[in-house]
């Protein structure tokens, strides 16, 4: 198996396992770009399972910003093309 693999690979399920194991990982940084795949994987793949939804909410809530932030974005993106329900309308 290839190491490295172009964003639009036909393997998203090897994508989300790299991020759901990064998706807590202690460094924020690391964190906060796994949680922004998942928005990535959802727009390009349209599919992401459903075990991810509890990654997501609880990274909305994350204590470092940039977490956050990117967990902002990936939400907009897996409620749009996915049609999750993460976020509160009120």
């Amino acid at each position: 198996m290839r190491c490295c693999r172009r964003l639009y690979d036909n393997d998203p399920q090897w994508a989300e396992d790299i991020c759901v194991r990064l998706a807590n990982h202690h460094d924020p940084n690391v964190r906060g770009n796994a949680i922004l795949g998942f928005g990535h994987i959802a727009r390009i793949h349209r599919s992401l399972n459903a075990r991810v939804k509890p990654l997501l909410e609880r990274a909305l809530c994350d204590e470092d910003s940039y977490v956050r932030g990117h967990a902002n974005d990936a939400t907009d993106d897996v409620e749009h093309f996915l049609k999750w329900k993460l976020r509160s309308t009120v």
